[in-house]
C-alpha cells in the first residue's frame, strides 16, 4: 500500500495528473469522494490530456452508467474516475491500479470508511490479479485514516511513502515489469 503526501488540494491534483500519465499495463481507477468533485477531477484530467471517463450515480442515467462501464471494459478509455458506487463491483480484469484521490468517510461522523476502502481496492484481488493501490493524502488525518484500515483489518502490510517523482516512476516501472511478466506466463 503506497501513499502520496501533498499539503493542497491544486498539488493533489497536479500529482494525479503524474501518476495518470505513468504508464502502466491495464487500466485505473480514480476515487473521489463526492459526485461535485469527481466531476471537477473529470474535467480537470481531460484539459490535462489524459482520456478518461466518470461513472457516477446523480445525474447520470442507469444508461449512461452501463454504457460507460461497458465502454470502460472494452477498453475506451484507460481511467475511469467514480465515486464509491463502483466500489462494490465491476468484473474487468484488466483493472491494474487504484487510485484515492479522497480516503474514504462516513458522511455522517467524517470517520475513514474501512470496508469502502477495502471494496475500491479489492477491483483487482476477486481475479487473482497483481494491482497496486494509491492513496493521495493531504493531511494528518488521512493518513490516520490509511493506519485505521489496516488496524482494522489487521493488516501486516506495509504503509509506503513516495517522496519524489522520481520514486513514483521506479515505483511504476517496477509495478509494470511485475504484471508485465505475469501476463507472459498466463
Amino acid at each position: 500500500m503506497f501513499y502520496i503526501q501533498k499539503t493542497e488540494e491544486q498539488g493533489k491534483i497536479d500529482l494525479l495528473i503524474k501518476i495518470l500519465r505513468e504508464p502502466v499495463p491495464g487500466v485505473t481507477i480514480v476515487f473521489s469522494n463526492t459526485v461535485r468533485f469527481a466531476h471537477t477531477l473529470f474535467r480537470v484530467v481531460i484539459e490535462r490530456g489524459t482520456k478518461c471517463a466518470l461513472l457516477v450515480g446523480k445525474n447520470m442515467t442507469a444508461d449512461e452508467r452501463i454504457k460507460t462501464i461497458g465502454d470502460f471494459v472494452k477498453g475506451f478509455y484507460s481511467v475511469l474516475i467514480t465515486t464509491n458506487i463502483l466500489a462494490r463491483g465491476i468484473d474487468n480484469t484488466r483493472v491494474s491500479r487504484i487510485i484515492n484521490f479522497d480516503m474514504p468517510r462516513h458522511f455522517s461522523t467524517k470517520k475513514v470508511d474501512a470496508e469502502a476502502y477495502l471494496h475500491r481496492i479489492g477491483r483487482f484481488f476477486p481475479f487473482n490479479r497483481p494491482g497496486i493501490a494509491i492513496s493521495i493524502v493531504a493531511t494528518e488525518d488521512e493518513l490516520a485514516m490509511l493506519n485505521d484500515v489496516k488496524e482494522y483489518y489487521g493488516s501486516t502490510c506495509t504503509i509506503e511513502q513516495i517522496h519524489t517523482d522520481e520514486e513514483l516512476q521506479a515505483r511504476m516501472h517496477t509495478f509494470s515489469e511485475e504484471i508485465n511478466k505475469l501476463e507472459a506466463t498466463e
